[in-house]
Parts: C-alpha cells; sequence; structure tokens
C-alpha cells in the first residue's frame, strides 16, 4: 500500500475507459532502440466490463506491450508481452484501487514493480526495444507503434484512471522506485526522464510531456477527467 503522506499531491487524473494516447513523437531519438529502460503509471483498474481478454497500459503491440489479463491469464493480472511474456499471480490488481506499476528493462532481462516492490522477474527475449516507431493507425501494413490504453484493437483500452506516466532511459534501481513522493511526481530535469506525461491538465485532448522533448500525447476521444487526491491514506 501506499506510504501515509499528506493528501492532494495529486488532484486530477483520467479515465481512459473507451480511449487511446499517443505521441507523434516530434522528437522520437530518446526513445529509439532502447536497450535499458523503465516504463512507470498510476493506474486505478475499473472492475472489467468488456469483453476483451486483455486491456492494455503503454507500448508496442508485438514488441513491448505492459498489458492486463490475456488468454489464460487472470483478466486482472499484469503481463509483459515481448518475444516471450512475463507474468505471475503476484501481478494480480484489485479494482478501484490505485497502483504504482514501474516496469525496468535491461538488455532483456525485465523486472516489475508494484507500489515499489519487486514482484516478477525474468528474460523477455528481446535485446532493445524502439518505442520511436512513427506513429500511423497501424492499418495497410503500417508498423505498430506505441500507444497508451491500446494494442491491436479498439477494445483493448485501459479500462480505468491514469496519471504519471513515464519513460526513462534506463532501468531505476528499487531505491529510484522508493524514493520519496516518486510514485507521484518527479522533476522533469531528472536524469535519464525521456518522457512524462503527468495526465493533470483537467481540459482538452492534449497531455502535455513535461521533459524537454515535447512529445506531448493526443487523446483520440474526450476524455473524463477524475477529481482524486493523491496519495491515499493507509
Amino acid at each position: 500500500m501506499f506510504s501515509q503522506k499528506p493528501k492532494g499531491m495529486i488532484t486530477t487524473a483520467v479515465n481512459m475507459t473507451g480511449t487511446r494516447a499517443w505521441p507523434a513523437w516530434n522528437d522520437p531519438t530518446p526513445v529509439t532502440n532502447m536497450t535499458a529502460f523503465t516504463l512507470e503509471a498510476l493506474v486505478n483498474p475499473a472492475a472489467k466490463k468488456n469483453n476483451s481478454i486483455l486491456s492494455t497500459i503503454m507500448g508496442i503491440e508485438g514488441k513491448f506491450l505492459v498489458r492486463i489479463g490475456d488468454s489464460g491469464v487472470d483478466p486482472n493480472q499484469i503481463q509483459v508481452a515481448s518475444s516471450r511474456n512475463l507474468t505471475n499471480s503476484d501481478l494480480k490488481l484489485d479494482a478501484g484501487r490505485w497502483y504504482h506499476v514501474a516496469v525496468t528493462f535491461e538488455s532483456g532481462n525485465v523486472k516489475v514493480y508494484l507500489d515499489g516492490a519487486e514482484k516478477c522477474s525474468g528474460n523477455v527475449g528481446t535485446s532493445s526495444v524502439n518505442f520511436g516507431v512513427a506513429h500511423s493507425d497501424e492499418s495497410d501494413g503500417k508498423p505498430r507503434c506505441f500507444w497508451i490504453g491500446y494494442s491491436y484493437a479498439s477494445d483493448r483500452y485501459f479500462d480505468g484512471q491514469i496519471s504519471e506516466v513515464r519513460i526513462w532511459n534506463k532501468a531505476l534501481t528499487p531505491e529510484e522506485i522508493n524514493a520519496p513522493d516518486h510514485f507521484y511526481q518527479v522533476a522533469a530535469a531528472s536524469d535519464g526522464l525521456v518522457a512524462y506525461w503527468k495526465f493533470d491538465e483537467g481540459a482538452g485532448k492534449t497531455i502535455k510531456d513535461q521533459t524537454s522533448y515535447g512529445n506531448d500525447l493526443t487523446v483520440e476521444k474526450e476524455l473524463k477527467w477524475v477529481n482524486v487526491s493523491l496519495p491515499e491514506l493507509g
């Protein structure tokens, strides 16, 4: 559970149910052919309502994807899907509860953390990942590209709320992941931080990249902004 801290560090989040977001990669350089990285997000999954066997947090279908559920996988269980998939029952999420998710990658070796605790590790069979693929609708043979809340089909959206989405160009250590207030905010100029979307605008269909790279997100449908108070006590 989240540690007890003053409430209100995060006051706005987005309900991603039924929509998706993507960067046009104004500058794809920092996320191209990455041999080490960390993906992070605060997520609050809803009770599953659609008929899809899985939902998507972020990544690229067929390359490196952080998702929930799959054929033969519990529908509320995180899975890292790559050349080899990685999951276990310690990655199950309860609906209606906020989690900090961190996935570190180093030359194919992956660790998955929930609320700062390592829950799963293994090798996913690929030594690098190119997140900087030019954005498209992926139709007519166009290459798969990076999305938040989408992979392969429209029913694989992330069903729930999201905040504090980040990409780093290094595998964060347990100490860095568990640094004070790290779940809820980091400095935009932090060493190795190459994309940072807070999802706290409160209006509109653009999610600003807080880093200097300027890779803002576009969202397909009108967003459902949610008033929150994070961290929660307890």
